[in-house]
């Protein structure tokens, strides 16, 4: 092969493996931007700032659908939801959003579907929602000590309680907690670390569900403001250390709690930050 002919092909193979190594650097660096404007948007929600939040989760989900991050692009797109729901009161638009989250999430991310379940069932279309968590973990046993068997039964209790079966959902969420319990016991990594005292990564959620079922519930059996207050106070003493912001591939959105939980802990630190009012602008 003629000498030109052999430096024409090295500098192509050089191209070519320097290609490949760039190609996973970029969506790297595509990832860590994307994630780092998700934040900046949860951070900025919480602050009662939607048109910043929005500018961030929008930005998040572009640059995570350009690298091909679609979990993160879900993430986005829940955070969008949220704000729309929670802040700008226009729960039509948060549902448009997570339908569309639901159809292009990657095969296993259910975290779009549990989103829409909450939002659908706190609207009254208890129908709705069962149809979107029946689709969603079709194909699943349900029985199996997993994360998703937590997700659906915390997706169930919602119905249940859409559908003013309190009790249901209350031994729902019961028996959820229970599943938790017993994968952070079988979490070696788990077991001394995201926990404090009977809170857990696992359960922290499931409890929260728990408190304001027992604080907002019309039966006489169900409600409890003492029992509701003892759980509030177990959360916000552990939840610097179970919140999964932080750390998660997928993390937990659920913007309106997480004011509320804010809201809480300004209260029993003397403090008010009210949860701000939502201002419809749909």
């Amino acid at each position: 092969m003629p000498r030109h002919f052999r430096r024409a092909t090295r500098n192509v193979v050089a191209c070519l493996l320097g290609v490949a190594w760039l190609a996973p650097s970029l969506a790297a660096q595509a990832a860590a931007s994307s994630r780092q404007d998700f934040d900046a948007g949860m951070r900025t929600a919480l602050a009662g700032r939607a048109d910043s939040a929005l500018h961030y989760f929008a930005r998040a989900a572009e640059t995570a659908r350009a690298g091909g991050e679609r979990s993160l692009r879900t993430a986005a797109r829940r955070g969008q939801a949220n704000v729309w729901l929670v802040m700008r009161g226009c729960p039509d638009s948060a549902v448009k959003i997570l339908r569309d989250a639901v159809a292009s999430a990657e095969p296993g991310d259910r975290t779009a579907a549990d989103a829409l379940v909450r939002v659908l069932a706190a609207r009254g279309d208890a129908a709705g929602a069962r149809a979107v968590l029946v689709s969603a973990y079709t194909g699943n046993s349900t029985r199996a000590v997993t994360s998703e068997t937590v997700n659906f039964l915390l997706g169930n209790a919602a119905i249940e309680r859409a559908e003013g079966h309190e009790s249901a959902a209350l031994s729902t969420l019961n028996e959820a907690i229970g599943i938790a319990d017993r994968l952070h016991l079988s979490d070696p990594a788990g077991f001394s670390s995201h926990a404090v005292g009977d809170v857990t990564r696992e359960n922290a959620w499931l409890l929260f569900d728990l408190a304001q079922l027992r604080a907002q519930a019309k039966s006489p059996g169900i409600r409890s403001a003492r029992e509701s207050a003892r759980l509030m106070a177990m959360l916000l003493a552990a939840w610097n250390n179970v919140d999964d912001l932080a750390t998660s591939a997928r993390p937990t959105v659920r913007l309106g709690d997480r004011l509320i939980l804010r809201a809480e802990q300004c209260r029993m630190g003397g403090t008010s930050c009210p949860v701000p009012a939502s201002s419809p602008s749909c």
